[in-house]
């Protein structure tokens, strides 16, 4: 079965707009780190940046175009059908979501995530949710699951929240007769006091200075999380909450 990899992404965050189009290192932006990234990857058949058809998105869809990075438009709002409509051409594959503020998502955690996906028959593997169990850091964020999972989310989910944060069912417990698990550090580690997602101001800074000390876009999770301690980075944005943008 194909994996997919999208990553949903628009211009018009309230908290930090245009944050996904902002240099974070030699001019690279999150967009180019997280393509970048996952091109290392080896479990992944094809990847796409899906944003909204709106005319707010046309900067960004500038920007794809200009980089060569293939994406698809959907709802704005609906992102649920977004991840759908971007599936059209496969009657079912396995989607790997990874969301635009997590430029230092980690391929081989990724690969990891997919291939225990398959090797243990789950229907939805994690590495960040839920947030208050995860062990990873906040902008590791991986989940995996069928495009036929999602459609059974899209048949029975239909408030304006379940749409636009997609896989809440999956792991919130309301999906009944999922299989799903967890993924935790395998050197038994706890990362969740780091904060490596981009949001605000504060994190960008993190991000710079992430990559401005690690010099190499293609540094594993640890290192990140190594820098991130030693240089006591929680004092500029350990304020901010993994739920900031899910409280409606």
């Amino acid at each position: 079965m194909n994996v997919i990899c999208l990553s949903q992404a628009r211009k018009t965050s309230t908290r930090l707009p245009g944050k996904v189009l902002i240099p974070i290192y030699k001019n690279l932006t999150s967009l180019d780190l997280i393509y970048k990234r996952l091109q290392k990857s080896s479990m992944l058949d094809d990847f796409k940046f899906i944003v909204p058809s709106d005319q707010s998105s046309n900067a960004l869809v500038k920007y794809l175009e200009e980089s060569c990075y293939k994406y698809h438009r959907g709802s704005l709002n609906d992102l649920v059908s977004r991840h759908l409509s971007a599936l059209d051409e496969y009657e079912d594959c396995v989607i790997v979501r990874v969301t635009s503020d997590c430029p230092l998502v980690d391929p081989k955690l990724l690969d990891l995530a997919v291939k225990t996906y398959f090797e243990g028959s789950y229907e939805y593997v994690s590495t960040y949710t839920p947030a208050n169990l995860s062990k990873f850091c906040n902008g590791s964020d991986i989940e995996v699951f069928s495009k036929s999972t999602l459609i059974k989310v899209s048949n029975f989910f239909d408030s304006p929240k379940d749409r636009e944060h997609v896989t809440f069912p999956l792991w919130d417990g309301r999906l009944s007769g999922i299989k799903r698990l967890l993924l935790a550090p395998a050197s038994g580690e706890n990362y969740s006091d780091v904060r490596i997602t981009l949001d605000y101001q504060e994190d960008l800074e993190v991000l710079k200075i992430l990559l401005e000390t690690a010099k190499d876009i293609h540094a594993p999770l640890p290192s990140f999380v190594e820098i991130y301690r030693n240089q006591g980075l929680s004092r500029l944005n350990s304020q901010y909450s993994f739920d900031q943008g899910w409280i409606q």
